[in-house]
């Protein structure tokens, strides 16, 4: 579905990313993992059509689609979840949510996804008339996740989608996006500082430092390794 070859990307005179290369196949879920600053970010950004690569080829169902702006990017089914949540505050739930379906590929769906998306967050469904800025973060995490499922993806791309959030709705999110993974057969890339439980539920995962792949493999294969182990598990 997506490969990535050789990609450099930077801001100015500093180069983040540094010839990086992967692959995510049809209904994989890719975890990637690393330090602040290590690129993740990023990769995500520039996969999304946010950031212009320097150089390296982004193909995605057999198309370069590396020169394409980001909305085009979406109708094809490649949908970015960043982090931070970032609802439209002084709108609705419900209004975000009909919003994550305005792509031409995701409108005809907009009714079957609504119900879709309050069956995985039904508290979603409850707030559905209230403005998202008076959520909770968690809420308005799931409000961000749900708005992305709106645009009907193929390719879901979500960074940090635990972060800062209580204990019991790290595990509610994780949950849904093993659901999503299993049930909807999405392909899912997963940028996750919780590194034990992204390595838990990958198919595969990639290991970034200073904007190189350091290392990659099966997700709990590298729950094993010793360097993952002492960097990222805190073993």
């Amino acid at each position: 579905m997506l490969e990535i070859r050789d990609l450099e990307v930077g801001y100015g005179e500093l180069t983040i990313l540094k010839g990086i290369s992967f692959q995510a196949k049809d209904g994989e879920l890719i975890a990637m993992i690393g330090a602040n600053g290590a690129g993740k970010t990023t990769l995500l950004k520039t996969i999304a059509g946010l950031i212009a690569p320097r150089r390296g080829e982004i193909v995605y169902d057999g198309e370069r689609i590396d020169s394409l702006p980001p909305h085009k990017r979406v109708g094809m089914g490649i949908v970015y979840v960043p982090e931070g949540k970032r609802p439209f505050p002084y709108l609705t739930v419900k209004e975000n949510l009909e919003l994550g379906a305005f792509n031409p590929r995701a409108r005809d769906e907009l009714l079957r996804k609504l119900e879709y998306v309050y069956g995985l967050f039904p508290i979603l469904k409850d707030r559905r008339d209230q403005l998202a800025i008076t959520l909770s973060g968690g809420e308005q995490q799931m409000l961000a996740i749900a708005r992305g499922l709106m645009s009907n993806p193929k390719l879901l791309m979500l960074d940090e989608p635990s972060f800062g959030l209580a204990p019991k709705i790290v595990t509610s999110i994780f949950d849904v996006i093993h659901k999503l993974h299993r049930e909807l057969e999405l392909t899912v890339i997963l940028v996750e500082q919780n590194a034990r439980r992204a390595l838990e539920m990958a198919d595969r995962a990639y290991v970034l430092e200073t904007g190189r792949i350091v290392l990659e493999g099966a997700g709990r294969e590298l729950l094993q390794d010793d360097r993952v182990r002492r960097a990222y598990l805190g073993i």
